[in-house]
């Protein structure tokens, strides 16, 4: 009707028989209602098609545009539907699989990564991101000490380098199987691989890796730690008992009354050790044996056993070595003398060209730590005590200031000082030449002791006050 109406048709009509039996009406108010309908539908794709192509024009903007450093989300809403879509997102292209999810999230950082501004902690947690920035700042400050170390040429700067890499480097790379490689390693510290303290230090680290693979309880001939010394050999172990050990390097026996008592421990390899080459100039083994062994066979060890030498450790004193004294009765030139002869061509090599006679100091400072100089008082013995030897040596003495005398008197120019040096040594040679030791005495008292008895002699010849002419003050 409202149809009719607009169409300005005669309402009567439609109440007409023919209107109520025929259905051409209704046919064309159907055609004309999906005429309408398809209008509408049609306005609504138009509508949509022009909204989809304005959104795919910003999406195909955005995809086009640069990354820059824009700000955060300014309302918290706004960024948990952010978080939203692309979690959804994430869902869906990896059907809630961690792994993948995790493979993807990586790429993306990757791919992130690439521009300058962006910040790779930022996609971290709150927790993991403290401890990877804690780790930075170290590796940092860690890599610019190591370089600065690396150009430095002393042995303590070479060991700080071999204990600081053999401790951070990663298991799997010591043993170079692993996802961390050498050369990675090595450029995140500044190391250079090819140095000799970075080869040491892998060496360092298998022996200490070794160290912890022990378990069990500490066996007899097994190296440990104690409180005397850092290195010991344990030579005896009781159940919950006591244990003594051998300390090293003196081997001082030391008895605990249990292992938590001594603290004894198995010995933990040093990370930090580091050798040099020996230098071309230093003195051979075999040189310092040859020196050692020549002052054992001309250098008597005493024959009191309770005449004996000891020493201590500088560090550790708990350790205490001792010998038996060796007593040296010569001096160290006169043992000089004796090792030319014996070896003739090593002697040539070490001596001082400017001074021959004179022992040099490899010599010197080779010498057993045992040796002392011996004492004028003997241990009563035969040797010690015989006067044989000191007779044959004056007479020697005797014959030679002879001859000197002799000499100095054929000369046909004699000064005073000449004179009162010859009248000196005729005066020895008349003590020297005597029989006996009792007469070589009585002849020194002279002139005070005017009979020939030791008897006689006066006790103010032994205060220098009151006798200042007998000969027991001048000689």
């Amino acid at each position: 009707m409202e149809k009719a109406s607009e169409a300005a048709a005669d309402r009567s009509l439609l109440l007409s028989d023919i209107t109520m039996l025929s259905d051409l009406p209704f046919q064309k108010a159907w055609l004309s209602f999906e005429n309408q309908v398809l209008q509408l539908q049609l306005e609504a794709i138009k509508s949509s098609v022009k909204i989809s192509k304005g959104h795919t024009s910003r999406v195909e903007a955005t995809t086009n545009k640069p990354w820059f450093s824009g700000e955060d989300f300014q309302h918290r809403q706004l960024k948990y539907r952010a978080k939203e879509r692309v979690l959804a997102e994430l869902e869906i292209a990896t059907d809630k699989d961690l792994l993948k999810a995790s493979s993807v999230l990586a790429s993306i950082v990757s791919g992130l990564s690439k521009n300058q501004d962006f910040i790779e902690y930022s996609v971290l947690s709150e927790e993991t991101r403290q401890r990877f920035l804690s780790l930075d700042a170290s590796i940092i400050s860690a890599g610019r000490i190591i370089g600065r170390l690396a150009k430095s040429v002393h042995l303590t700067a070479a060991k700080v380098l071999t204990s600081v890499t053999a401790v951070m480097m990663p298991s799997d790379c010591f043993s170079n199987t692993g996802d961390v490689t050498r050369q990675e390693f090595c450029q995140l510290l500044g190391i250079n691989r090819n140095s000799k303290y970075f080869d040491i230090a892998i060496e360092n680290r298998k022996q200490y890796e070794s160290f912890l693979k022990l378990e069990g309880d500490i066996k007899v001939g097994e190296k440990v730690s104690c409180r005397a010394s850092p290195k010991a050999i344990v030579t005896s172990v009781e159940q919950d008992g006591p244990v003594v050990v051998s300390l090293l390097p003196f081997g001082t026996k030391k008895k605990y009354k249990s292992l938590s008592s001594g603290q004894v421990k198995r010995y933990e390899p040093d990370l930090c050790t580091y050798q040099r080459k020996k230098r071309f100039d230093t003195t051979p083994e075999y040189v310092k044996v040859t020196i050692h062994d020549f002052y054992r066979r001309h250098v008597p060890i005493s024959p009191n056993k309770r005449d004996v030498v000891k020493r201590r450790h500088p560090i550790y004193p708990a350790q205490v070595e001792v010998k038996q004294a060796m007593l040296r009765y010569q001096t160290i030139n006169e043992l000089w003398h004796q090792f030319i002869e014996d070896h003739h061509e090593m002697a040539m090599a070490m001596q001082t060209k400017n001074q021959p006679n004179t022992a040099p100091m490899i010599f010197r400072n080779n010498v057993p730590w045992e040796m002392r100089k011996a004492n004028d008082s003997g241990c009563l013995c035969k040797d010690c005590e015989s006067f044989h030897l000191v007779r044959r040596g004056v007479v020697g003495a005797s014959a030679a200031i002879d001859n000197i005398v002799e000499r100095v008197e054929s000369s046909a120019i004699m000064s005073a000082r000449t004179r009162y040096d010859l009248d000196m040594l005729t005066k020895i040679n008349d003590i020297l030449s005597t029989p006996s030791k009792y007469d070589t005495v009585v002849k020194c008292l002279k002139p005070c002791l005017q009979p020939n008895k030791l008897e006689d002699a006066a006790h103010v010849c032994l205060d220098r006050d009151k006798c200042d002419r007998c000969g027991f003050r001048q000689w």
